[in-house]
């Protein structure tokens, strides 16, 4: 392995990145509560209650998928601008440690917010529905995976 091959995150300038992802960040958050008015208004139009968490999970799934080809596009800009190649090393790191990391976080928060609700309404949440935030099949993770053939 070369050294251009090799990614270290010190050498990831924070001064470039950070306003990329407050942006990225502060839209998306915006979104999601848009988001979420939004299924509780057409679940409360159809007069079907039971279709709630579907919209919900379906909406923050795909509100997920696009944060995080929001977030690897902003690292791969702020990289660029420092006259970097973005290397297979690179997409790795951002994939293992920035996008994992988000995914993460959207699952916990979307957990929790459907959570409380439930508690409220002394209903249980749906395990499957929250599972398909971990699938390693979604659109976000299955564009950032090494390509390799035996």
């Amino acid at each position: 392995m070369t050294d251009a091959d090799e990614f270290r995150w010190e050498n990831l300038d924070e001064r470039l990145l950070s306003p990329k992802l407050h942006e990225v960040s502060e839209e998306m958050q915006k979104r999601s509560v848009e988001g979420e008015r939004k299924a509780a208004f057409d679940t409360h139009q159809s007069g079907n209650a039971a279709g709630y968490l579907t919209r919900l999970f379906d909406f923050q799934e795909r509100l997920t998928d696009e944060w995080a080809e929001r977030l690897y596009a902003a690292h791969c800009e702020a990289w660029s601008q420092q006259n970097r190649t973005v290397t297979p090393a690179f997409i790795r790191a951002v994939r293992d440690r920035a996008i994992i990391q988000l995914i993460g976080v959207r699952k916990s928060t979307v957990q929790f917010g459907v959570g409380l609700p439930c508690q409220t309404n002394r209903r249980a949440t749906e395990p499957r529905r929250s599972r398909r935030m971990e699938s390693p099949h979604g659109p976000a993770r299955s564009a950032l995976e090494p390509k390799t053939r035996s």
